[in-house]
């Protein structure tokens, strides 16, 4: 095969394209700028006048789209849907998309006509020009929908939000990526209704179909466990795996075989091709027309495509399918190329279809594992050429490249590291890639044709499968089981140098290390360095929802964290996803000590996970450790952390803190909460947990340790909490409070609201203004708010038309 003929310069254009594009789409995920940017003409400035050099001009252009892209996936929803938020509307559309859960189910709907809002354009009232792209998750009921079919029912619409803690996954990107504007929650299937319009007859709705009935048909022959552990191996249903299997999969390393990648499309690809090449070559006509190797491969493709649709289309399988599409184009026209540009040139195409997918784990994870592959095996496979165990060790060796590779990332998205893996994947993965997963994919297509002998293959593929896993379970024990691991940027960006220097190590590529070394000892330098000394006291009030949970810095250096905040009868685990993260990025290495105020679910579910992740030295709560939650109680007993009862009345607790335990008679555990009060100079700030109107009088019938100047409201807000016989603070001038958006206690309540205003007291909310953080030198307080729910990109719908592609709008 002839080479290609290029400049190196022109092979490093895919590269140029990815760096600049990725640029473009970070700068407008993170930066602010003047409307009058983003106006096009404004954009093509630079292009123009930089045109003569085409390195730069594609540069920039590669820029521009990036910021451009990113910018319009990124606009908020019109105001009349977010009019809509809160809400409980009627709503018509058709069904996109459907997911299992283990506990209800989930769908995804194109709305044209939500409570009275038309979207239809040709309708005089109609506000959005298009349909709306909602996520439904249906609480309680059975699923009988099929994607296509159209319904009518009744939800509670939310506009998507974040919870505004540092570090905290951004929910409403992950969103916008998909293009959802708009959420709800339906509590019972009941009220949905098939319409009886006919689903649309295209095959992107027939696929989805056939699948969700292979799914439905696939759940009936097996148990719950085995059944979502299959069709995550085989389909990338993922959403039906339980917290207990997603844990248990990342215990043992294994969890990227159960997500759809390029392994199961080559596999398939594979199979498909020796089959076609086999009836290919019975054609002497085909043969002499063209050589199998060109057209085999062509034929094979939409076999492959077809397995990349009914696989649910993830991120690592079109990445996997584009490098496929691409490396036959370059066969068919005898050109050849570096894998790594392909890889490249596949990222750019993806990102210029979704540009909020660099963002996604999938994607960094997938592109990471396949460039450091493509870096380091083509020398060890000539290296070990001919050598007996030259199988084993490439196998070895991809586990370890691949894992090395994916550790930064998979500590900043998960927060999990473990040794398991490089172990556990050299028995996993030749059984399940070469025997699991073709016995499941010849399972599926037999379902509707021949049950019985779906059946068994299922049954013992799921069998298999709960043996392989118990077997890797034992084997990540000891010295190889993982941990939670968090990590502030500097740590991480340790953490990728380091495993940067080691891949290139691997790869021979020894005079490019040095470099790398330098910023490596640089870096871990600036990680050992102490935190510098706090400036003042300072008072931070985690978003968590409707619960609570707040971080007390003393001048002192001290770290003290009041609550972990929790959301009852929800698997949403606060402490792992919410304020563990917010604890690293705000540079906490250890807790002096953890505060319960009171044992209600809202205050301490989130501390479990907090107790098992960070060093802790003592446990204080106003009741006696063997009264406490038993699962709470477990968590402190396994750690070795010191329990300790406070005592009644105020009492000093570190320098400059005092505590206040009401009585603990009484059987309105809220009354019992544990107030905290810390002063320095002429500020004091009073916490008081969710003590009502008896326990706000026993701590403010006497004196307290210092003047007040910040108080967060008892109770999240509620009436019950100050009544009216009770006088507020003359100089407390500034109140927070934690409440949950729209939570369906109505907090804060409006008397509250009504009583702060008269005394001139500003409030700050944890539903409005996310994580508060209250900083004091002792002469005021300086309150700010870095981390909003909502937010606020720049309005680029006043230089653009919604509705049109972006060609055509910048010829306007």
């Amino acid at each position: 095969m002839p080479p290609c003929r290029r400049s190196h310069s022109t092979a490093l254009y895919p590269v140029l394209l990815l760096l600049c594009l990725s640029s473009g789409i970070l700068l407008a995920d993170r930066l602010t700028a003047p409307a009058g940017l983003l106006h096009p003409l404004a954009l093509a400035l630079p292009l123009i006048l930089l045109g003569r050099n085409r390195h730069i001009a594609l540069a920039l252009l590669s820029l521009v789209a990036g910021y451009l892209l990113t910018s319009l996936a990124l606009q908020p929803a019109p105001a009349a849907l977010q009019a809509l938020d809160g809400e409980q509307v009627r709503l018509q559309g058709q069904v996109l998309h459907l997911e299992r859960l283990p506990e209800g189910w989930r769908l995804v709907l194109a709305a044209s006509h939500l409570d009275g809002l038309s979207t239809d354009p040709t309708s005089p009232a109609s506000q959005p020009s298009r349909p709306v792209r909602l996520q439904l998750r249906v609480l309680a009921g059975p699923c009988s929908l099929l994607p296509g079919d159209r319904i009518a029912t009744l939800a509670r619409l939310r506009l998507p939000r974040r919870f505004g803690t540092p570090g905290a996954f951004d929910g409403p990107r992950h969103l916008a990526q998909q293009n959802i504007e708009l959420t709800g929650i339906i509590p019972d299937s009941g009220t949905i209704v098939r319409l009886a319009q006919p689903a649309q007859a295209t095959w992107p709705f027939a696929v989805a179909r056939w699948r969700a009935r292979q799914i439905d048909q696939l759940l009936t022959r097996l148990p719950p466990d085995q059944g979502a552990l299959v069709l995550s191996l085989t389909l990338g249903e993922a959403c039906l795996l339980s917290q207990a299997q997603r844990d248990r999969l990342a215990r043992t390393g294994l969890s990227h075989l159960f997500a759809i990648s390029g392994l199961h499309l080559g596999l398939v690809a594979g199979a498909v091709m020796l089959l076609v090449q086999r009836l290919y070559r019975r054609s002497t006509r085909l043969l002499l027309w063209q050589p199998a190797q060109r057209l085999v491969p062509l034929l094979s493709l939409p076999i492959v495509l077809l397995y990349l649709a009914l696989s649910g289309a993830s991120l690592p399988g079109w990445r996997a399918a584009l490098m496929l599409c691409l490396g036959l184009a370059l066969l068919w026209w005898q050109r050849t190329c570096a894998p790594i540009l392909l890889l490249n040139l596949a990222a750019v195409l993806l990102l210029l279809a979704n540009p909020l997918a660099l963002f996604s784990a999938s994607f960094q994870l997938s592109f990471a594992a396949v460039a450091a592959l493509l870096l380091v095996l083509p020398a060890w496979h000539r290296r070990l050429a001919g050598q007996v165990l030259r199988w084993p060790a490439l196998l070895l060796l991809t586990n370890l490249t691949a894992s090395l590779a994916t550790l930064p990332l998979t500590l900043a998205h998960f927060h999990w590291a473990g040794a398991a893996g490089l172990l556990t994947n050299l028995l996993a993965l030749p059984l399940i890639s070469f025997v699991v997963l073709p016995l499941c994919l010849l399972a599926l297509p037999l379902l509707s044709v021949w049950p019985r002998a779906s059946q068994t293959l299922l049954q013992g593929s799921g069998t298999l499968l709960e043996t392989l896993l118990g077997l890797c379970d034992r084997l990540a024990q000891g010295p190889l089981a993982g941990g939670f691991f968090y990590l502030n940027p500097v740590q991480l960006a340790v953490t990728m140098a380091l495993c940067l220097t080691l891949l290139l190590l691997l790869a021979g590529r020894w005079r490019q290390t040095p470099v790398l070394l330098a910023l490596l000892l640089l870096l871990t330098g600036v990680a050992q360095q102490r935190p510098a000394a706090p400036v003042g006291l300072r008072l931070v009030q985690l978003s968590v929802g409707q619960g609570e949970a707040q971080l007390l810095r003393t001048p002192q250096g001290r770290n003290y964290l009041i609550d972990g905040g929790g959301l009852p009868h929800s698997d949403f685990d606060v402490g792992r996803r919410l304020l563990a993260p917010a604890l690293a990025r705000l540079g906490v290495r250890q807790l002096d000590a953890v505060l319960l105020t009171h044992d209600h679910p809202d205050h301490r579910d989130g501390l479990r996970h907090i107790l098992a992740a960070f060093p802790v030295r003592a446990f204080y709560s106003p009741l006696a450790c063997d009264d406490l939650d038993n699962q709470l109680r477990a968590a402190i007993e396994r750690q070795g952390i010191a329990c300790h009862q406070t005592s009644p009345g105020w009492q000093p607790f570190a320098e400059g803190i005092w505590l206040f335990t009401p009585a603990q008679q009484g059987r309105n555990l809220n009354d019992r909460s544990l107030a905290l009060y810390a002063r320095l100079g002429n500020d004091g700030l009073l916490l008081t947990g969710d003590l009502e109107a008896a326990g706000m009088r026993q701590l403010l019938g006497g004196p307290l340790p210092g003047p007040l100047t910040l108080l967060n409201l008892p109770h999240h807000g509620s009436r019950r909490s100050w009544p009216a016989d009770l006088t507020w603070p003359a100089d407390c001038r500034q109140a927070t409070v934690s409440v949950g958006h729209h939570n369906r206690f109505g907090f804060p309540h409006t008397q509250v609201l009504q009583r702060l205003d008269r005394a001139g007291v500003h409030l700050w909310r944890t539903d409005r203004d996310g994580t508060i953080v209250a900083t004091s030198t002792g002469q005021g307080w300086h309150i700010r708010c870095d981390w909003p729910p909502l937010r606020h990109p720049f309005p680029v719908q006043a230089f653009f038309r919604p509705g049109l592609p972006l060609a055509r709008q910048l010829l306007y």
